[in-house]
This record gives structure tokens, C-alpha cells and sequence, in this order.
């Protein structure tokens, strides 16, 4: 018979396959057999927690319990009066207009361009005279 493979080995741990011939006469398996339960007792076990740990626990129970009830209150009332604060804050701050920084309109070379269309157009002579004033000069 050949050895237990990956499966067996959790089908046996999970009750799903018995003991056969082979587990009980072979050392390897029942070695693997062995480790797998120390594996599964340990961590099937309860963890050991000392008595002073848990007093101590206990006694800061009783501590947060007697202690009074007006510093809790105070934790409720200003909770939410911090939010609404805040929420105050931030929309008095989306409210207020964005600091204006003025810059000009136009600069000194959008003048001059404008300045220079603005003749062109109010010239009476059409623009195609000009190539022919640049043959007669004066």
C-alpha cells in the first residue's frame, strides 16, 4: 500500500476517512499523524489567561463605570458643537469672495495692436491700395 498523501491526511482530520491497515503499520504516517493532532490540540486549546489579568480587567471595569456621569455629558455637548463650529467655519470661508488680485485688462502690446486695427479700419482708402502707394514714393 502506498503512503497517505495531503488529502487523506485532511480527510482523516476532518472525520471524513478511518484509521486503515496502512496508518497503523507504517512510522511515517503515524508520525504525521501524531504532529497533525499536536497541531490541532493546540490550537483547539483554550489560552491560559492568569487570574491577576483578569482581575485587573474586572477592576478597570469598575473603575469606568463609577466614574461620573457629567464627564461623559461634556463629551456629548461639545462633539457636535466642535462639528457645528467647523462647519460653520468652512462655510463662512466659502462664502467670503476670493482676494481680488488686479491685473490689467490689456497690456501695453494689446494697446498698441488695438490701436493699430482701430486705424486700419477707420482708414477711408481700402487696404488693396497699399501695395500700390509702396510703388510711387514721395
Amino acid at each position: 500500500m502506498k503512503h497517505w498523501g495531503e488529502e487523506d491526511f485532511t480527510h482523516w482530520m476532518f472525520g471524513l476517512k478511518e484509521e486503515d491497515e496502512h496508518l497503523r503499520s507504517c512510522p511515517q504516517c503515524q508520525t504525521e499523524t501524531a504532529r497533525l493532532m499536536a497541531v490541532r490540540n493546540s490550537i483547539s486549546s483554550e489560552p491560559e489567561v492568569s487570574h491577576e489579568f483578569l482581575a485587573a480587567q474586572r477592576r478597570a471595569i469598575h473603575n469606568r463605570l463609577s466614574e461620573p456621569a457629567h464627564r461623559w455629558m461634556r463629551a456629548r455637548i461639545w462633539a457636535p458643537v466642535s462639528a457645528g463650529v467647523a462647519l460653520a467655519a468652512i462655510g463662512v470661508a466659502l462664502m467670503l469672495p476670493p482676494k481680488a488680485t488686479h491685473q490689467p485688462l490689456f497690456t501695453e502690446s494689446d494697446q498698441k495692436f488695438f490701436t493699430e486695427i482701430g486705424s486700419m479700419e477707420q482708414s477711408a482708402e481700402p487696404r488693396a491700395i497699399e501695395p500700390i502707394h509702396n510703388m510711387f514714393e514721395e
